[in-house]
């Protein structure tokens, strides 16, 4: 079953990069974060709420004027930024693939990690999960090529879908920021 901590990591497009942005700069403003990401002031304000919910990043206190805060990777949250940085990373270095900023993408792939599975059996390792949400994200990562869908020639015909090589040289890290996430004190239930 896909931790709760990741779907909500996953829920706002630009809280991964973030968080991958803060790891790697020791912490950053506000503008700079938005500047770094590309994203609207509503985006990165939404993902600094979920981020700091989950636990993994704060407000420096010490730093600067209180309407102009700097964030930090919170305390006993440092690997997993680390995965988070790995992660933003790996899907940059994957060519054209959109489909993986979708709220489901990376459930899904930490979900298909452990191997082929069908519609109804993702449904339920995916608590959450919309039928016409997870169905739009396997669409999606069937055109960028990071999972692929078999019919079988049974009646009644079913279908599975499996990670293809693109998506199991992407999985180990997804599963690794799933692994770290439940390692964080406050993301193992998330409050968002």
């Amino acid at each position: 079953m896909t931790a709760p901590a990741l779907v909500a990591l996953c829920h706002h497009r630009w809280a991964l990069r973030i968080v991958a942005a803060l790891h790697a700069a020791g912490g950053a403003k506000f503008v700079t974060l938005a500047h770094r990401t590309g994203a609207s002031r509503d985006a990165v304000t939404a993902s600094l709420r979920t981020l700091r919910a989950l636990g993994l990043i704060r407000r420096n206190a010490g730093y600067g004027h209180p309407m102009r805060p700097e964030y930090l990777v919170a305390d006993g949250a440092a690997r997993a930024a680390e995965c988070c940085r790995v992660v933003a990373q790996a899907v940059e270095a994957m060519a054209n693939r959109g489909g993986l900023d979708r709220k489901w993408a990376l459930p899904v792939v930490a979900t298909l990690a452990s191997g082929p599975m069908r519609f109804s059996e993702l449904r339920r390792a995916m608590p959450g999960v919309t039928p016409r949400a997870l169905a739009t994200t396997l669409k999606a990562l069937r055109a960028d090529d990071t999972l692929a869908r078999a019919v079988s020639d049974d009646y009644p015909p079913t279908c599975t879908y499996r990670l293809t090589p693109a998506g199991r040289r992407l999985a180990p890290a997804v599963r690794a920021l799933e692994a770290a996430l439940l390692e964080t004190p406050r993301a193992r239930t998330p409050r968002t």
